[in-house]
């Protein structure tokens, strides 16, 4: 099923959250590619009229820091999915929860 239609399920508004990593281990790489993610985070949430970002989560040199901070958040019923680049497809942490998982690279 197309994502689009999965969103329109949830009514008027969706509430996501962001996660983001970044492997390099450089400041000004990371930086970029940090800033990328998030300008398709941004394409896509404009593409939508429901969707509104509660919180984000960006890990940097492979920390994983604020992925132990979105797996403890993800059980407060703060937000309905998540919006990611490519980084968690596979995540049987955040789906097993019923969390909506949103490739923002499509």
């Amino acid at each position: 099923m197309d994502v689009y239609e999965e969103l329109e399920k949830y009514g008027d508004i969706f509430a996501a959250a962001v996660y983001l990593c970044s492997a390099s281990t450089n400041k000004a790489d990371s930086d970029r590619e940090i800033a990328m993610m998030l300008n398709k985070v941004f394409e896509f949430k404009y593409s939508t009229s429901n969707i509104v970002i509660i919180d984000s989560y960006i890990d940097r040199a492979g920390s994983r820091l604020e992925w132990g901070h979105l797996i403890h958040d993800a059980d407060s019923g703060r937000f309905q999915g998540v919006m990611h680049y490519g980084d968690l497809e596979s995540s049987i942490d955040l789906r097993s929860k019923g969390l909506l998982l949103i490739d923002v690279r499509r």
